[in-house]
């Protein structure tokens, strides 16, 4: 169950992520244009169709280098932070106890020497292969969100371009890509081990073990979680397209906008309450799921329970992402005023966004001390599970704090100013 809903919380990640990425990426791109059509004389004469043909070529490059500048930026803004942590596990970490050292992290005792001074290349952080290393053999093992982040951008970027200039291949695009990720991870759930697959339903035995090492593929692989990202993608275009479209009617001095565009079809229909209860209380059900409903699904036969697994880490965690995408909808739309929205984007909620990325790599390095030892993982439980990982966030800030005022802001500054200007 913990590794169900560890599917499910970052997922929601992912949702949000390519929601923010498309969005921005379709409104520059259509201010772009809007500046581009205006900038551009009538064409007259024999000349008109050879002036067009220039056009196309140039807006298709514009297109082109705008994709790529949004992958490299998002490149070079994560990679730098990751090589500094892997270095320090590397180096350092390894070695930091009295008693021995942190070699092994605890969950890589499969490893001779433990993954940092044996599995992980010092190559690692640059490529993408901590998306398919099992998390028992990386030196840095929560890194598997970033490469798999910069492997679903290599996705997100060119759908989001082609959502911006012609639409519905994008969507034709958006179709396909989904089916193909979701058959894939159809297709590895069925046929994963089903001994181990019982061990991690059940909860006991060698279950973390498994969902760690042999397993862990089923978590961290970026190409079963291609379909809840485009969840995220169709949520940013939906949000820009009635923004402009109503922006559009406002000018033209139209009153009516309900029954315009089709878009906005659309978005009156996510917000009808038929649609946002159910919605709702999809988005928190996993949850209750799990803290609730332990001893109801021990009842349920064995050969139920897997299947029930499967469907819900393929087709339930899909309709999970697309209840998370018109959340995210009606909160930076409808409910964007409201007295909780407002607490949410207050100036402490920024500066621990600013500190997200560093506390993601270094607070397992608090968990390893505080609750670990260096040969073992001491199992907690349910009751102090909130207590524990809150202590250990909490005592990652100021360590994230130092990290991004000294590292990795200058990085992002730099980057910006290498890629944008």
């Amino acid at each position: 169950m913990v590794m169900a809903i560890g599917v499910f919380v970052v997922d929601s990640f992912f949702v949000i992520s390519a929601m923010l990425l498309t969005h921005g990426i379709v409104k520059k791109l259509d201010v772009s244009n809007l500046q581009s059509d205006q900038n551009r004389e009538p064409d007259h004469g024999t000349e008109e169709s050879q002036a067009r043909k220039e056009s196309r070529d140039v807006q298709m490059t514009f297109y082109l280098n705008f994709g790529a500048k949004y992958v490299v930026k998002r490149y070079l803004r994560l990679i730098p932070m990751y090589i500094l942590v892997f270095w320090f596990n590397k180096t350092i970490f390894t070695h930091f106890a009295v008693g021995g050292p942190y070699a092994d992290y605890g969950i890589n005792s499969r490893t001779t020497h433990g993954a940092c001074q044996n599995s992980d290349p010092w190559w690692t952080p640059i490529s993408f292969t901590s998306a398919w290393t099992p998390m028992g053999q990386k030196c840095v093992p929560q890194a598997w969100s970033v490469s798999c982040d910069l492997f679903l951008v290599l996705i997100i970027v060119p759908v989001s371009v082609l959502l911006a200039k012609r639409p519905q291949i994008a969507f034709g695009v958006i179709v396909l890509l989904s089916a193909w990720s979701s058959s894939l991870a159809w297709n590895a759930y069925t046929t994963a081990d089903r001994a181990k697959m019982i061990e991690i339903t059940e909860g006991h035995g060698e279950s973390i073990s498994y969902a760690l090492n042999d397993l862990s593929y089923l978590y961290t692989s970026p190409h079963y979680r291609i379909t809840v990202s485009l969840v995220g993608v169709i949520a940013g275009y939906l949000i820009f397209v009635e923004a402009r479209e109503r922006r559009k009617l406002r000018q033209d001095g139209v009153k009516n906008t309900e029954n315009t565009h089709i878009i906005l079809k659309v978005m009156n229909c996510l917000r009808h309450p038929v649609v946002t209860v159910p919605i709702t209380i999809l988005s928190i059900q996993p949850y209750v799921s799990a803290y609730f409903m332990v001893e109801i699904r021990r009842s349920i036969p064995l050969e139920d329970r897997l299947l029930s697994f499967e469907q819900t880490n393929v087709f339930y965690r899909v309709l999970w992402a697309i209840s998370n995408g018109i959340l995210f909808i009606r909160m930076v739309t409808d409910w964007k005023d409201s007295s909780f929205m407002q607490f949410a984007s207050g100036k402490l909620w920024k500066i621990l966004v600013k500190l997200n990325y560093a506390v993601l790599l270094i607070h397992i390095h608090i968990i390893h001390m505080s609750l670990w030892s260096p040969t073992h993982m001491r199992m907690f439980s349910m009751s102090r599970a909130f207590y524990d990982f809150f202590a250990c966030f909490s005592m990652s800030l100021p360590i994230a704090a130092i990290l991004y005022v000294i590292f990795e802001n200058p990085i992002d500054k730099l980057v910006r100013k290498m890629i944008i200007n």
